[in-house]
């Protein structure tokens, strides 16, 4: 705890729930739909709410006015990263965006940025339509298997694309494992659920201890998360030496041929973050974007009347007669909503990691001690009411104007990227590649319905997530049909 006397403005701390002594808020924390609970509270003590947990404080960030002026406006302030105990169990020390912003993390985004930044989309495009025909082949041949099959064929994607690596069973091997170290830090970083990340001490307890299971799971993954994080990259990098590479460029190919000599000073450093990036590319991005796949799928399925006018607009600009192209997507207004409103409407991240504090900060007559965590709700901002009437239902229309997109509403990728300098660099290759390909292909060439029992009655589809770090939508069932023999043909 930080002595009072550092508040030489006198100021108060931002409102929020009645503190117990020594524990704080501990036993307030909420762990069912955090997002909600956050956003409730923030109708009595306003759009920034004050935490205090063991001596930690957090401050929940409720508005696009709070996260703009506290994340980005003093983003020199407040971009260091909450590392949680959890973290040293789960090995994520690898993982360079809950890194401080420190040199060795700017190298990480730099090599990230120059490898995967929006100028360099093109140079994977040939791997992104390759592993998308053969998933949509897949999806003729099964319509009922769809959440398998996207999940393997992202999975395969973002393994080409990071290692090029083209062996299937191989590749399958892994993202099995990669969606374990997911899932795991998912359950483990929500706020309050593990006391570890209170009391730090508790790391030291044996798992054999009556009441330690929980470092015995933690382990497990983090175990899981070393594996993923080195195997293929080694493996990857072998192959780049021995010349043995899949056709198309891949990260870790253009990573490798930057190295230097293996005599360099700097070659371990540089190796190492090579390493880092090329597994954040693939481990990071595959299960937030299939996350937001999911949730565009679902979505659709639910409101066949969105299907269908985002089916004639298709129609109307690419036709019958061929697949679609990336330079459609600027010409498709009414599909580009149904992606933005998709996001927003599922938030594949209810809060984005938490944003840390160097110094005292004052805001709107609040005292902010240094070392605050700051913990965005995109959530609540993605449903705000005030900027999207009646958030809670599906209605893409909402971000078109005179039939064009609205600019004046608020765009989803305001929040669900992240914030500040600490922006997912990934975005480029998630939304404008990989999310609008999907969407135009899967809106073209297919019809979404519900799935049927075995009696043949249509199974009623319910959106629903978890409360975790990583939200993605609860199992349902969809059937995935082409529209036509014609449309199956395009497909080959």
């Amino acid at each position: 705890m930080r002595k009072a006397s550092q508040n030489a403005w006198g100021l108060p701390l931002p409102p929020g729930p009645p503190r117990m002594p020594l524990v704080g808020n501990l036993f307030q924390m909420p762990q069912v739909d955090p997002w909600i609970v956050y956003n409730d509270w923030a109708k009595k003590y306003g759009d920034i709410t004050y935490l205090e947990v063991l001596g930690q404080r957090i401050v929940v960030l409720n508005s696009v006015k709070s996260i703009a002026n506290i994340l980005e406006k003093k983003a020199v302030n407040t971009s260091e990263r909450l590392w949680m105990p959890v973290f040293d169990l789960l090995k994520l020390d690898w993982s360079f965006p809950f890194m401080n912003y420190t040199p060795f993390w700017k190298a990480h985004r730099k090599h990230f940025h120059q490898h995967l930044g929006p100028m360099q989309m093109e140079i994977y495009r040939p791997i992104i339509e390759d592993q998308t025909l053969k998933y949509l082949r897949a999806l003729v041949k099964n319509p009922h298997d769809f959440r398998l099959q996207t999940r393997s064929w992202l999975g395969l994607t973002f393994m080409r694309l990071s290692y090029g690596i083209n062996d299937a069973q191989w590749n399958e091997n892994l993202i099995v494992k990669a969606q374990a170290v997911n899932q795991g830090f998912s359950e483990a970083a929500i706020a309050g659920r593990y006391l570890v990340n209170s009391i730090p001490l508790l790391r030291h307890v044996p798992a054999w201890v009556p009441g330690a299971g929980w470092r015995k799971r933690l382990e497990a993954v983090g175990e899981l998360s070393r594996e993923v994080s080195r195997v293929p990259f080694k493996q990857a990098k072998e192959q780049v030496d021995l010349g043995k590479v899949d056709e198309d460029i891949s990260l870790v190919r253009r990573l490798v041929d930057d190295l230097p000599p293996e005599t360099h000073p700097s070659y371990e450093e540089r190796a190492t973050i090579a390493r880092n990036v090329a597994a954040i590319g693939y481990i990071a991005g595959a299960d937030t974007t299939l996350s937001a796949l999911y949730g565009l799928i679902i979505a659709l399925a639910m409101h066949p009347e969105v299907m269908a006018k985002a089916q004639n607009e298709m129609d109307t600009v690419v036709g019958a007669d061929r697949l679609p192209q990336p330079e459609d997507y600027e010409r498709l207004p009414f599909v580009q909503a149904v992606v933005k409103e998709s996001t927003r409407w599922h938030t594949v991240g209810p809060f984005a990691l938490p944003h840390v504090s160097k110094k005292d900060e004052v805001y709107e007559g609040y005292f902010i001690p240094a070392g605050t965590a700051f913990l965005p709700n995109t959530w609540a901002v993605m449903h705000d009411p005030e900027r999207f009437p009646d958030p809670m239902s599906f209605k893409p229309e909402r971000y078109l104007k005179d039939g064009k997109l609205n600019k004046e509403l608020l765009d989803p990728e305001f929040g669900i990227f992240g914030y500040g300098r600490r922006m997912c660099p990934g975005r480029f290759l998630a939304k404008d590649i990989i999310l609008a390909h999907f969407a135009m292909c899967m809106i073209s060439l297919f019809n979404i319905k519900p799935g049927r029992d075995e009696h043949g009655k249509e199974i009623p589809l319910e959106y629903k997530v978890a409360s975790e770090v990583i939200c993605t939508p609860a199992p349902y069932q969809v059937e995935v049909r082409p529209r036509s023999a014609k449309h199956a043909t395009l497909i080959g």
